[in-house]
């Protein structure tokens, strides 16, 4: 089941939105200023069906990034304030053999709530093309190159570590994802995030075990003996 029924993702909307270059190196880090997103919107939740299938967390007591984002939600204009925060943490954790790019928060509504959205974006090296109908030989066109170095990618591949966040009265809901290590997101990010998984690994096999017996039983006067034996 994803983190978002096929409805909220359909009512998904930005509300508010930054991005600030996070890199291995204090010479990378940049603070910007937020953007709307307005137009490019629908790029920026392009990767969305990714995200929504990740790993379930939890927030340990007193998190940081917790009440960073209570604040944006109790009040919309600290969001530049608190955003610059949440990315001098990221980029103080980020280190090591990580690759410079931009690390985005949302603020988005859908049809029945809010949540935020915390996405680590690899630059990605491109190189563009295009061509000059008038340089051409033989009356062909000539094919002229262009190499850009910080680009967004509409791929989700550049897409690195993400996490959305639902805050709520009885309890947070938090979907993290990390494309390098699916089945378990990198250290930095979780203590980053100040979260922990909701069940461990041998509970999530139990469960599975559990599901899957009784999904068994259920259907045992179809099944081969052999299979229910095993």
């Amino acid at each position: 089941m994803g983190f978002l029924t096929e409805q909220e993702l359909e009512s998904l909307r930005i509300d508010q939105s930054v991005f600030h270059i996070v890199g291995p190196g204090e010479e990378h880090f940049q603070l910007l200023t937020a953007f709307d997103a307005g137009r490019h919107a629908p790029f920026f939740s392009g990767p969305r069906p990714i995200v929504n299938s990740g790993n379930r967390y939890e927030f340990l007591e007193d998190a940081p990034v917790r009440a960073q984002l209570a604040r944006i939600t109790r009040d919309k204009g600290t969001f530049q304030e608190e955003s610059e925060k949440l990315a001098t943490a990221f980029n103080r954790a980020h280190g090591g053999s990580t690759a410079v790019g931009a690390f985005l928060i949302f603020s988005l509504s859908f049809s029945s709530g809010r949540m935020f959205a915390l996405l680590k974006f690899e630059d990605e090296k491109v190189l563009s093309y295009d061509y000059d109908v008038s340089r051409g030989r033989s009356g062909k066109p000539r094919p002229t190159f262009g190499e850009i170095e910080r680009t967004f990618v509409q791929n989700r591949n550049a897409l690195q570590k993400a996490a959305l966040i639902k805050l709520g009265k009885n309890g947070d809901e938090i979907c993290v994802v990390d494309r390098q290590n699916p089945q378990r997101p990198a250290a930095y990010f979780e203590q980053f995030l100040l979260v922990r998984r909701q069940r461990t690994e041998e509970e999530l096999t139990k469960a599975i075990v559990e599901i899957t017996r009784n999904v068994a039983y259920k259907h045992k006067d179809i099944l081969p003996q052999e299979t229910m034996k095993t």
